[in-house]
């Protein structure tokens, strides 16, 4: 429920930055001599845009963590994000080019993850 929730919160943020994204594009447009118009748009967008690209990250770092910690393969990762071994290999890159799959996949892997880690805890007590 709670990835669910995340998920569409983050939808309505993307849908209210690709309104303003559009209004100030055509406001720009129509007014030629007005760019400032266009500078407060980079000013919104660029900082927000990075920010969710960095929160991306350190979830997919997460998630590799956890699968790390419970010494979970790749394969068995891949099968439980329902992402391909190749993509997921993908995304341990540190450089630019790094493949992001889908953020709700990578939230249901880390839930099924932790899932996995409380129940090892609980075997283990």
């Amino acid at each position: 429920m709670n990835v669910a929730n995340n998920i569409k919160s983050q939808k309505k943020i993307w849908i209210i930055y690709s309104i303003i994204a559009i209004f100030l594009t055509v406001a720009t447009y129509f007014t030629t001599k007005n760019y400032w118009l266009l500078v407060i748009f980079l000013l919104t967008f660029l900082p927000s845009q990075n920010y969710y690209l960095n929160k991306r990250i350190k979830e997919i770092d997460r998630m590799w963590a956890l699968a790390d910690e419970l010494s979970i393969s790749t394969a068995e990762l891949s099968e439980m994000c329902d992402v391909g071994q190749l993509d997921l290999e993908a995304t341990k890159k540190n450089e630019e080019g790094r493949f992001l799959p889908p953020n709700k996949k990578i939230l249901l892997a880390i839930e099924k993850l932790e899932a996995l880690k409380i129940t090892a805890k609980a075997d283990s007590i």
